[in-house]
């Protein structure tokens, strides 16, 4: 993992895991990239050992709907001092909201800053369940 900071505690990554259509309901399977799938979000520490799963909201559901819903919100925003020790941070990609705790990358809207790009493109090769999954 690169060290954008001091310490780095993980990465956040949600990702569609393909499934047979359901028989029942089907269409809420369907994501955003038109196939059927239930999400699973993943919590990678540096070592990229699965720390946590949060799994089964069928493909339709928002991002910030799944991210909401999984027990790694609560764990991010109650009691940062204790899990969130000497400066660590939980990376995280664009779908999720960038806070204290959770890094995240600049939203790219054509008016980024070098500094902002380059922030981006390190955030960007941090190793976690993306290249995990």
């Amino acid at each position: 993992m690169i060290k954008l900071y001091k310490i780095d505690i993980g990465t956040v990554k949600q990702n569609p895991i393909p499934i047979p259509m359901p028989k029942e309901d089907g269409i809420s399977y369907i994501c955003r990239k038109n196939f059927p799938c239930l999400i699973l979000q993943a919590v990678c520490n540096h070592r990229l050992l699965f720390t946590h799963c949060y799994a089964g909201e069928e493909g339709s559901i928002h991002d910030a709907t799944v991210r909401r819903r999984s027990e790694v919100w609560e764990y991010m925003t109650m009691d940062k001092e204790t899990k969130f020790p000497r400066d660590t941070h939980i990376i995280g990609d664009k779908a999720y909201p960038c806070t204290p705790q959770l890094l995240t990358p600049y939203k790219d809207n054509g008016h980024l800053t070098v500094n902002q790009k380059r922030f981006n493109y390190r955030l960007s090769k941090c190793i976690g369940p993306q290249n995990t999954l």
